[in-house]
């Protein structure tokens, strides 16, 4: 493997490519993946925004369970990085 040096974190990964020639890969093909993701977050942002505006109780309500669902899954995460 002439010009290529042996680099063993990327070997252990199991990428078949070093991760400077997975980035140019990626950036000479690039996916609309992304920017149909960022269209589609925009979107419910600002539906979001509009609906909960006029409700300030469903606001609450909303801001409350998705701080339960955010403390359940870092307990999740948590758990199984202590376990694992």
């Amino acid at each position: 493997m002439i010009g290529r040096p042996y680099c063993r974190t990327w070997r252990r990964t199991g990428s078949s490519l070093p991760p400077t020639e997975s980035a140019a890969l990626m950036l000479a093909a690039p996916s609309p993946f992304p920017y149909a993701v960022t269209v589609a977050y925009l979107a419910v942002g600002l539906l979001a925004r509009t609906v909960l505006k006029t409700r300030p109780s469903a606001a609450r309500a909303v801001t409350r369970a998705s701080g339960a669902m955010m403390i359940v899954i870092g307990g999740f995460l948590l758990a199984e990085r202590l376990v694992g």
